[in-house]
């Protein structure tokens, strides 16, 4: 397909190679282009400059919208509605086909966020292959994504992979958008931002950004099993990395793109995600939590060849915790967990039950214990609970004497 203009996908930093492979996808009449990558990695930059270099009127731009994915083939309406009667969208997907194939005719089709599409557009789709050019987008790692590319493959599409830009290119759109950047602000930015083109510029306008950035990033945790949210936890607590045997749920982390694997390691891509992720756990349990990982790791960085198995289960459980008990404002659970992660059950007693009885010896009541420490009174109660099981004490005073608290 000839496209107007001077070099193709000229002004598209660090894509012209992806460019030329959607534009020669749909080359002759009926090819099918898929371009598919994380949310703003670029996807929807390349669809639109493909459909301007294209030629006025030879575009037709649609898309699927996930708060209303149950309205009959929407993305296709949004694309050619004033080129159809509206009777045509009560028909069956093989006459909505047919009718958009003329109206297409020798121009190009183009359907962006196919993972949230209806099933009557997947089906309009499928037939138009081999008939109309079409260029499509998928978004990796949501819930509708693998039903979307299978799609793709079913139609025999070009799939054009977008990975994150290289640090040159990332540093030319960085310098696009905020000129001057001294060095070791835009240095920290592009580590922020993993190559990700939406994440550096929305990072690059200021503070002010980043909230609407990790939330962003948070939601991408949704639709990932339990496990692998958990191994985001532990990657989070870890720094960003750790051996792959102890991550859970690799596969799916590495199809939404989170992660990166090498070497028998698993390397987080987003240090905003993880910040926001640590940020979120109590800081007294976040310490344990790190304890209990360390133990798992042992000094030599690999995971301990006699106790990791079940030192990682009981870290497990204390991560499942505390998100299963935060939603259910049972931060006890989360205790007992916790204490089971950091080795409480050896019979010594853990840094917060320590916290918990040098504060008794001072005179304090639970409910003054919480509020110092920042927890319920439910918590203190039950690490004061298991403090004077482990010691042996018949009251709360005898536990912290036995601890040697009393000041």
């Amino acid at each position: 397909m000839e496209m107007r203009g001077g070099a193709p996908g000229s002004g598209l930093v660090g894509r012209r190679a992806e460019f030329a492979q959607l534009v020669r996808s749909i080359d002759e009449p009926g090819g099918v282009g898929a371009v598919i990558g994380e949310p703003g990695i670029g996807k929807t930059a390349l669809v639109h400059r493909l459909l301007a270099e294209a030629g006025e009127g030879r575009g037709h731009l649609g898309g699927a919208l996930a708060t209303v994915s149950q309205i009959s083939y929407l993305a296709l309406r949004r694309a050619v509605a004033a080129g159809l009667p509206s009777g045509a969208w009560v028909r069956e997907p093989a006459h909505v086909a047919a009718a958009v194939a003329a109206h297409v005719a020798d121009g190009v089709l183009a359907v962006e966020d196919l993972q949230w599409a209806d099933p009557g557009t997947l089906a309009v789709l499928e037939l138009l292959a081999g008939r109309v050019r079409l260029v499509l987008s998928v978004r990796s790692g949501d819930t509708g994504s693998e039903p979307a590319l299978a799609l793709v493959r079913r139609m025999d599409a070009t799939e054009v992979l977008l990975r994150p830009l290289e640090t040159a290119d990332a540093l030319t759109l960085l310098d696009s958008r905020a000129p001057g950047t001294p060095p070791n602000a835009a240095a920290a930015l592009l580590h922020r931002a993993a190559g990700n083109p939406m994440l550096l510029v929305e990072l690059a306008a200021g503070e002010e950004r980043v909230a609407s950035v990790v939330l962003g990033l948070l939601a991408r945790l949704r639709p990932l099993p339990q496990l692998a949210r958990q191994s985001m936890t532990l990657l989070a607590l870890a720094g960003g990395e750790l051996p792959i045997e102890l991550v859970a749920g690799v596969t799916e982390l590495q199809a939404s793109e989170l992660v990166e694997v090498g070497d028998g390691r698993v390397v987080a891509r987003h240090a905003l995600l993880l910040d926001a992720i640590v940020e979120r756990i109590d800081p007294a349990r976040r310490r344990g939590l790190r304890a209990a990982l360390a133990a798992v790791l042992g000094p030599s960085g690999g995971p301990t060849p006699t106790a990791g198995d079940d030192r990682l289960r009981e870290l497990r459980a204390a991560v499942a915790v505390l998100s299963t008990g935060a939603e259910a404002g049972d931060d006890a659970a989360g205790a007992s967990a916790l204490d089971a992660a950091t080795g409480a059950g050896a019979g010594g007693l853990t840094a917060r039950e320590l916290d918990v009885v040098a504060l008794v010896g001072e005179g304090l009541t639970d409910r003054a214990i919480a509020n110092r420490l920042g927890l319920s009174v439910r918590t203190v109660e039950t690490h004061l609970a298991s403090a004077r099981r482990k010691l042996g004490a018949g009251n709360r005073r005898q536990a912290a004497l036995l601890a040697g608290a009393d000041r």
